[in-house]
């Protein structure tokens, strides 16, 4: 008997995060613990229509956990160095900064590229810039930018993982990638290369995310369809919901399945 696959909970909002964070045009060094953290959160509250936020070391605590204040300020420094963010003004209490679509890294001379190009959905548009969608289930309730919680490498993980999600197409993380199949696990290097991890290690995260009860592996029916004279699988359905029916073109394979998904 197939067991049930774990509910879906969804979320009505979402945070964007540039890909270009993932796809390993970054040293591994580069934004590591509270900087990717910081600069996730700063996201989180961002208004997209002008970049802005105020949202300062008392708010990422309550997301983040505790931060000395010293710490807090290094980290906004770093960011504004690297040109993630700018600082604005400071007023009264409140500090506002203009939050800026992610840099290039010049590998040559080993530093980012300052940009002018800020995060609102103008730019976002204009620019044809390409982002994660991450539920902000996952930050307000999970706690992913929590370190006590999560720790760096996982946080890239969840990035890289919801990078290739696409319920509705694959079921979960995109099956040409990452799927298990009669007896065996495969990996398309790219999920953890770009985010310099091993393939053990990597494996590893993979386990300690689905313990956190943040993903499932699921059983899913695909089948061979003809396109262009070019045969592509697609996905049928789980194998929980579907009846069965015997065809050459079928094959059951196990996708991973983030639990939290956007709500469209």
């Amino acid at each position: 008997m197939v067991s049930k696959p774990p509910q879906i909970i969804y979320s009505n909002n979402f945070t964007m995060v540039s890909r270009n964070v993932i796809s390993g045009n970054y040293p591994k060094d580069a934004l590591r613990g509270h900087e990717i953290a910081r600069y996730i959160h700063m996201l989180y509250r961002c208004n997209t229509k002008n970049a802005l936020t105020k949202a300062g070391r008392k708010d990422y605590r309550r997301f983040a956990g505790y931060i000395d204040a010293d710490v807090f300020k290094k980290i906004d420094k770093y960011l504004i160095e690297c040109g993630f963010i700018e600082l604005l003004k400071q007023s009264g209490n409140y500090t506002f900064y203009k939050i800026k679509l992610p840099p290039i890294y010049d590998n040559e001379n080993k530093s980012f590229l300052l940009n002018s190009e800020i995060y609102t959905g103008k730019r976002i548009k204009l620019t044809n810039h390409h982002f994660v969608l991450l539920p902000n289930e996952l930050i307000e309730s999970v706690g992913i930018l929590n370190y006590r919680k999560f720790n760096t490498n996982e946080l890239y993980t969840i990035l890289k993982l919801y990078r290739y999600n696409f319920l509705e197409s694959f079921g979960g993380v995109d099956f040409q990638l990452l799927r298990k199949e009669r007896g065996r696990l495969i990996i398309n290097e790219r999920l953890y290369k770009d985010i310099h991890l091993s393939k053990s290690e990597f494996i590893q995260i993979l386990d300690s995310l689905e313990k956190k009860r943040l993903v499932k592996w699921v059983d899913i029916i695909v089948t061979r369809d003809t396109v262009d004279f070019e045969e592509v699988p697609r996905y049928l359905g789980d194998k929980y919901a579907l009846p069965y029916v015997k065809s050459l073109n079928n094959r059951t394979i196990s996708i991973l399945r983030p639990i939290h998904q956007v709500k469209n």
